[in-house]
């Protein structure tokens, strides 16, 4: 994109986009069309969000399970059958993580946008959500990935 052999990108995290090429945005060398995710970006006040546009429940049926890894974001995952006193330490330790001055330092030292840690309930929650999608929504979905 960069060389000018590509006029387009389709989707990205946005703390992606602003850790790795923040100067896109300053210098206006990418406009962004539409944000879609779990929630609006605040920093994009003015791009729609793509579940407000579509009207029908099936529509916005289908921009849930779109962006459902976007709504994973990056997940760390352990073995099934762990023990729960291992899960709850594992989540605990990883939801500390992101308080620690420390860690949030180096982040901010690096560029790295910290945003939105998910607890594994939540991401649970959210899993079980999608998985419960009708046939349809799913079905429809894949013939719309295909096309890509």
């Amino acid at each position: 994109m960069e060389r000018g052999e590509l006029d387009t990108y389709g989707d990205t995290f946005w703390s992606a986009l602003t850790s790795t090429r923040p100067d896109w945005l300053k210098e206006k060398k990418i406009r962004i069309l539409l944000q879609y995710g779990p929630d609006k970006e605040a920093a994009l006040p003015d791009v729609p969000y793509g579940p407000d546009l579509v009207k029908s429940e099936d529509d916005k049926k289908l921009f849930e399970a779109a962006y459902a890894p976007l709504a994973a974001g990056r997940p760390f995952v352990a073995p099934p059958g762990l023990l729960p006193d291992r899960t709850a330490a594992l989540r605990a330790g990883f939801l500390a993580t992101f308080k620690d001055s420390e860690f949030l330092a180096d982040a901010e030292k690096k560029r790295l946008v910290i945003n939105k840690p998910t607890s594994g309930e939540a991401m649970q929650a959210q899993i079980a959500h999608v998985y419960q999608m009708p046939k349809r929504i799913v079905d429809r979905l894949r013939r719309i990935a295909q096309k890509q």
